[in-house]
């Protein structure tokens, strides 16, 4: 038999009631040994699962017993319009943005963010500037890759992928985006085109970008997964993080099963020692990895 925990609002099985204001609200709940909740809430009952998207914040807010916070909680077409402002609905089942339907790749990536309580507010900024590609075909080649790899997003709806890379060895010449001496981290491919250190850009007209993803290797601005990265990079190259604006994805090139894509600008942001777990990037992970790759280099 399962084992009924009551909150303090029930005593001898008589629901309390809390004051909302002018208002008199009754908010009790009941959990299983399962870990089910099932609310009361005004009179009416509520059942919440433990794969519930909100769960995690529905264990938070019961301590408050605020009963529409919860109403809206366990409500998740209602939440989740609420919570980004209306530019995401569910209907009928569908998630639904600025009226479009989402690919499921998209809604499960909402969902993990709901679930593991991160803010997904990141996902409406994501599709704001996803839905500035002008590509419909780099759009859905995306949604591919998303639906076999996972790349974390930023706070300003951007991805965050890898890129193998290599110390520079060599007199100072002039790269695409800077001065590069020795010691700089520089593509592998040419060895000499882009500088790509902890804070560079690198970027090149849209129009220069292969489209074709059949095509795997041709012209573009390469970033992927970290394990295409870390094999790109073998025991003598580097590999960074680099954000980029889904609206400069061009093609994700059908070869080594879709681990890497071709875009027109990305930015380096720190050192890669390892693949990161978060579906939500966070710039804690900069400071520490950048300061030790500088303190390990010999130069």
């Amino acid at each position: 038999m399962e084992t009924i925990y009551l909150n303090d609002y029930c005593t001898d099985g008589i629901i309390k009631e809390k004051d909302e204001g002018s208002e008199m609200k009754r908010v009790a709940f009941i959990q299983s040994g399962s870990g089910t909740l099932t609310l009361l809430i005004d009179k009416e009952a509520h059942t919440v699962a433990v794969d519930h998207p909100n769960f995690a914040r529905i264990m938070q807010v019961l301590n408050n017993r605020d009963a529409d916070e919860l109403l809206e909680l366990v409500n998740v077409p209602t939440f989740v319009e609420n919570y980004t402002e209306g530019k995401i609905k569910i209907q009928e089942g569908l998630f639904l943005y600025d009226g479009f339907e989402l690919h499921n790749a998209l809604t499960d990536r909402i969902m993990k963010l709901m679930a593991g309580g991160h803010p997904f507010d990141y996902m409406v900024k994501f599709l704001d500037n996803l839905m500035e590609n002008p590509s419909g075909r780099a759009v859905q080649e995306l949604y591919n890759f998303l639906e076999h790899r996972s790349l974390p997003i930023t706070e300003d709806g951007m991805l965050v992928g890898y890129k193998g890379v290599r110390p520079y060895a060599g007199e100072t010449i002039q790269g695409k985006n800077g001065e590069i001496k020795e010691g700089d981290l520089v593509d592998i491919y040419t060895g000499n085109s882009f500088r790509n250190n902890v804070g560079d850009t690198a970027s090149m007209k849209r129009r220069q970008v292969c489209d074709d993803h059949t095509q795997g290797c041709d012209t573009g601005l390469h970033v992927g997964t970290y394990d295409y990265a870390c094999n790109w990079a073998g025991n003598t190259g580097v590999v960074v993080l680099v954000k980029f604006n889904p609206k400069d994805i061009v093609s994700v090139p059908s070869d080594c099963e879709c681990q890497k894509m071709r875009v027109s600008s990305y930015e380096v942001i720190s050192i890669a020692r390892e693949q990161l777990e978060e579906p939500v990037y966070s710039d804690e992970y900069d400071d520490e990895y950048e300061d030790d790759y500088y303190e390990e280099a010999d130069f």
